[in-house]
């Protein structure tokens, strides 16, 4: 798994456009199907902690994982301002290590693309050792359609007041090389450029079937897109929810 080395000072403001109301409200809506209800909730790879908080708001007791210290360090401030009594702790998902088990983990915002194949493995197996039986672990993923046809050899750009970011990819059929370029002005006029490289891995649907079913999930449901849809050809990103047997 590759961390983002410079984007944490500037990820709230480049995802500005996500809309985690409704990713919240979705989750919400597989919880729902599921005849769910989740008490202790894992948010893998939590980032700046946004989706934690929601949940944590639902009034779930909630842990954010993730690899990266300046992220964490965002979600601490926003745990401080928001009053919060979540637990953030630094992990690398491939050596996970709670201090007991819980009933839910999402992983989100194709958080698990970023898993390296050899890591995948070992990865679902430290998931599943957490969960306790009739957990739900629900995670999306980029669908081959979205590398191949929206971001390969495709150049997008986000111009904000703090930071302007440049950003592209190659795809191979296996993998995304991306390029964040990301450029801050300084007080005397000029501009700082950090970058950061990262890959994110294509999985096919019959893998990741297979190696849920090898660490002990049973799939209950398949969505595209933030909703609760069939999966298409077109579908962008697409969501899997497991059970712990």
């Amino acid at each position: 798994m590759n961390d983002y080395l410079y984007l944490a000072p500037f990820y709230d403001v480049l995802t500005g456009n996500v809309d985690y109301r409704r990713i919240h409200a979705f989750y919400n809506e597989v919880f729902k199907k599921a005849v769910h209800t989740p008490h202790l909730l894992l948010d893998l790879c939590c980032g700046t902690g946004t989706l934690t908080f929601l949940f944590e708001r639902d009034g779930c007791d909630v842990i954010g994982v993730d690899a990266s210290e300046d992220m964490l360090s965002a979600a601490m401030d926003k745990k401080s301002e928001l009053g919060s009594k979540a637990l953030f702790l630094c992990q690398d998902a491939r050596s996970l290590d709670l201090y007991g088990t819980v009933d839910t983990v999402i992983c989100n915002l194709d958080s698990v693309n970023h898993f390296a194949p050899d890591d995948m493995d070992e990865i679902f197996r430290r998931i599943s050792l957490f969960c306790e039986p009739g957990s739900l672990f629900v995670f999306d993923l980029n669908s081959e359609y979205k590398y191949k046809n929206v971001l390969a050899d495709k150049t997008y750009s986000y111009d904000t007041d703090s930071v302007f970011c440049s950003w592209s990819s190659e795809f191979d059929g296996k993998a995304a090389e991306i390029q964040l370029d990301m450029f801050e002005k300084q007080n005397n006029g000029l501009y700082s450029r950090f970058t950061d490289n990262v890959t994110e891995y294509y999985y096919s649907d019959e893998y990741i079937k297979g190696l849920l079913k090898k660490h002990g999930f049973d799939i209950i449901g398949v969505y595209a897109d933030f909703t609760a849809d069939d999966v298409k050809k077109t579908s962008e990103r697409i969501h899997y929810a497991a059970k712990k047997e």
